[in-house]
């Protein structure tokens, strides 16, 4: 009975050595492939991650300096709030 997995397991000599090694050479060469192709799947959903973590980056980049402006212009805000109000009160003391 065969295996359908034979292919993994390693070729038996036939006693010529020339065969042998390229029985061996081919072997690990697709097995080489076989994990280059793996890779690079791997590769393609790493980069389809990547480009979502940069658009979140990029999202919250943005979200940030939008609380950082306000954060700014309510600091001005209060400021201006407070010289009015030291004005009004020298005005009222003279």
């Amino acid at each position: 009975m065969s295996d359908s997995n034979s292919s993994e397991q390693p070729q038996k000599p036939n006693g010529d050595p020339e065969t042998s090694a390229a029985t061996l050479s081919t072997s690990q060469f697709d097995k080489l492939i076989a994990v280059v192709e793996k890779l690079n799947v791997t590769m393609e959903g790493q980069k389809s991650t990547m480009e979502k973590v940069e658009s979140t980056l990029v999202d919250h980049g943005k979200k940030f300096d939008i609380l950082t402006r306000d954060a700014l212009k309510s600091e001005l805000e209060r400021k201006a709030s407070e010289a009015t109000l030291i004005c009004r009160c020298r005005r009222s003391a003279v």
